[in-house]
Parts: C-alpha cells; sequence; structure tokens
C-alpha cells in the first residue's frame, strides 16, 4: 500500500489491519474458488522490495481489493473473513473477526436501503463475502440469509441487458486480437454451444438470447462498449457464477428451493465454453448450471415423495430416525 499515500478508509492506516488486508491477498484469497477467470498462481506473484510475495492477479487477490478501497463495507468483509482464517489457525476467539463482520453488516444495511447503493457491485460483493464467511463459521442459517439477500439484488441487476450490450464488444475485441496474432478474421460465433446449454437448462436457449446472433444489430447502436464497461461486465459474471455455486450447495444441503429461480441462470451465460484447458471455469459454470437444474428437480418432486409416503403403510421400528428432504435437516 506503499502507493496510498492517504487511504480512503481510515482502517488502512493502521499498520496492523494492513497486515490482515495483506494476509487475504496472499492467503485468504486464493482459497475462495478455484474456478476463476485468472485463476491464482504462487510462481507468478510479485515479490515486494523485503522479498514478500504481494499475490496474483485475480478477481479475489486484485479486483476485490482493490474496489475494497472505495467501499467501507468491502473492506471490513475482507477483514473479517482473513481474521476469521487467522483466529483458527492461532486457536484464538473470534473476537476481531465478528467486530469486522458486524462493521460490514452495518454498511450493507445502509447500501441496501438506497436505491443506488443496492444495484453497486461493491454491495453485492459484500453480502456474498459474507455468506462466505458464515461458511467458514459453519452457521447454516446465517449463510442462507445472505444468499438470500444477494438473490434479490441480482434479480434487480439487469444482467441480461448487460449480457446483450457487453457479449456482442467482447467477441469483437477478441476476434480483433486473434486476428492480429494469426493474421486472419474468423467470422461467426463460436463461443459457446448453445444447444448443449438448451440440453443442460432444459430451456430453449439462442445466441440472440445474448446479442450475438450473425448480423444481429446491436440493441443501442448509439452507445458505445468500452472496455471498462466489459471488464465490468466480467466481474458481475465472476460474482453471479460464485453465487450460484453457493445457491446449488444451500439447496442440496437443506432440500429448499434454489433463492434464484433457475429461469434466470442463463440471463449470464458461462464464462467460456466447455472442455477449453486453460479456461476450466467455464467447464465448471456447466457443472453448476446442471446441478441447479437437478436442484430444481428435487425440490419439486419432494411434494411426490411426501405423497407416496403417506399412501405407505406406517413403520414399527422406533430405531430409524426420521426422514427430513436435503442432506440435513433445517
Amino acid at each position: 500500500f506503499s502507493y496510498m499515500e492517504h487511504p480512503n478508509q481510515s482502517e488502512l492506516r493502521d499498520s496492523g489491519l494492513r497486515a490482515v488486508v495483506w494476509y487475504f491477498i496472499n492467503v485468504t484469497s486464493p482459497t475462495i474458488s478455484m474456478y476463476e477467470r485468472e485463476p491464482y498462481e504462487l510462481t507468478r506473484s510479485s515479490q515486494s522490495k523485503d522479498g514478500l510475495a504481494t499475490g496474483g492477479n485475480d478477481f479475489w487477490c486484485r479486483t476485490i481489493p482493490l474496489m475494497a478501497f472505495h467501499s467501507a463495507g468491502l473492506l471490513q468483509a475482507i477483514l473479517a473473513l482473513a481474521s476469521l482464517q487467522l483466529a483458527n489457525l492461532q486457536n484464538a476467539p473470534p473476537t476481531a473477526a465478528m467486530k469486522h463482520y458486524h462493521l460490514a453488516i452495518l454498511r450493507v444495511k445502509r447500501n441496501v436501503t438506497s436505491a443506488l447503493g443496492r444495484t453497486r457491485f461493491a454491495t453485492l460483493a459484500t453480502l456474498l463475502l459474507l455468506a462466505f464467511f458464515e461458511v467458514w463459521a459453519a452457521d447454516h442459517s446465517k449463510w442462507c440469509r445472505h444468499l438470500f439477500g444477494a438473490s434479490i439484488l441480482l434479480k434487480e441487476m439487469p444482467l441480461q441487458q448487460m449480457s446483450k450490450k457487453c457479449l456482442p464488444a467482447k467477441r469483437d475485441r477478441d476476434r480483433k486480437e486473434a486476428a492480429a496474432i494469426s493474421g486472419s478474421f474468423s467470422h461467426g460465433d463460436t463461443s459457446l454451444n448453445y444447444e448443449l446449454l438448451g440440453v443442460i437448462s432444459g430451456m430453449p436457449v439462442a445466441a440472440e438470447d445474448y446479442g450475438l446472433g450473425i448480423g444481429q444489430l446491436p440493441e443501442a447502436p448509439h452507445l458505445s462498449v468500452t472496455e471498462r464497461d466489459i471488464k465490468n461486465y466480467e466481474n458481475h459474471a465472476d460474482l453471479f457464477w460464485w453465487f450460484c455455486k453457493m445457491d446449488v450447495y444451500q439447496s442440496f444441503l437443506g432440500g429448499t428451493k434454489l433463492f434464484m429461480g433457475y429461469s434466470k441462470w442463463l440471463q449470464c451465460p458461462p464464462r467460456t465454453p466447455m472442455s477449453k484447458p486453460k479456461q476450466v471455469y467455464g467447464t465448471y459454470d456447466h457443472v453448476v448450471l446442471l446441478l441447479g437444474r437437478l436442484a430444481n428437480f428435487v425440490v419439486k418432486d419432494q411434494a411426490r415423495k411426501k405423497k407416496e409416503k403417506l399412501n405407505q403403510p406406517p413403520r414399527h421400528n422406533n430405531d430409524s430416525p426420521p426422514l427430513f428432504p436435503g442432506i440435513m435437516p433445517t
């Protein structure tokens, strides 16, 4: 943080809290998710003047911490998660972690009551980090509360419009970069297998849904898409699929319905096609999409199972535990 003479957040003026942020960047963030656009690689982490690693260049090691410089709630969530990991490793009470956790909740409460603040990327990132905090704290009910709040924010974000606006511009950018390397220009959209997406999801999917149809004109040709817009969309897509992963897990664990209706899952398509060796996160997105459909079916099938159970003769074996949906009772 030597390049910031006067950090916006007062916490960063404290050397102890700066050390906790450093710990998040170098130790905590690589453990959050393995399926990212720019995965953390220890061999590529840069070195500071003191010979210490300063983290990689991925979503959790760089993008989120940089945004936390301008978002008090996100910074508190980062401090809470890193402090919790430190407390667990040192067998110490998580006093500091809970302090930052509740400060982050206060900041989020202020943001979600604002029409502008509730649609900000930092607000969604803070909520999902707080949800991940509860995963490490092993509190299923609070984890689900944060996920439910994140699902409400995602429903209010125009992700479908963002996809139609940014994906064509991103495709054109990638084509130009490929043409500059190979010397040839490819035509047609070959990024995603829409037929496969339809088979996985059980819903009709076409390139036109994302503005990627051959010869399809942009919906707002007068609005130019900048590189910053594309980067912002990619960040939203990263959080979207991270949320979908946790949404599937909570549904399987509790036998409850998905917080975000499955019909909304394809408003942001998988980030890359399947089976690309250097982009395994795309394959993982397809797997999560399939698991989401399975979770959605299991919840809908519970009514049939309950009816079938009522028609069965009663059992007199008192040693068997009562049945409940999901893997654990909620």
